[in-house]
């Protein structure tokens, strides 16, 4: 999915399903950031401004997939851990990368965490700083 540029962000997120044998087939998910104007790719998850697995945490009451996915995600520490990031006009957007034994289509829905979150939890740097304060200022 090609999502519009923010503030001279583009993220592109890019979905599929694979069958490698056996019964059930895949989900693969994958996301790049880069600025615009110079093509350069970004890290949303280290200009969050939170560390990692705090990120994770604080993304797991974001979930947006199918209930059973969401309680193993919040149940088990384990079950999922966050795969890469994407930026939504809402918020910071991740992707789990859950582990064997979960539902092979857990992953494919993301967690969106709002930008009022993300400025809560951490100091956005960058361009995350930029996208945040524009999305929360109009809220203040």
């Amino acid at each position: 999915m090609l999502r519009r540029a923010i503030a001279g962000v583009l993220s592109v997120r890019m979905s599929g399903f694979a069958f490698c044998g056996g019964a059930n087939g895949t989900v693969l998910e994958d996301a790049r950031t880069f600025y615009t104007a110079t093509g350069s790719e970004i890290d949303p998850i280290a200009l969050s401004g939170i560390g990692r697995v705090d990120l994770a945490v604080v993304g797991r009451a974001y979930y947006s997939g199918e209930a059973t996915c969401a309680e193993l995600l919040r149940s088990d520490a384990d079950a999922a851990r966050l795969s890469h990031a994407f930026i939504a006009e809402s918020g910071l957007g991740l992707v789990y990368e859950f582990s064997s034994g979960a539902t092979e289509s857990c992953g494919a829905q993301p967690a969106i965490v709002p930008w009022e979150e993300v400025a809560r939890h951490g100091e956005p740097q960058g361009a995350l700083r930029d996208i945040a304060h524009r999305a929360t200022a109009g809220q203040r």
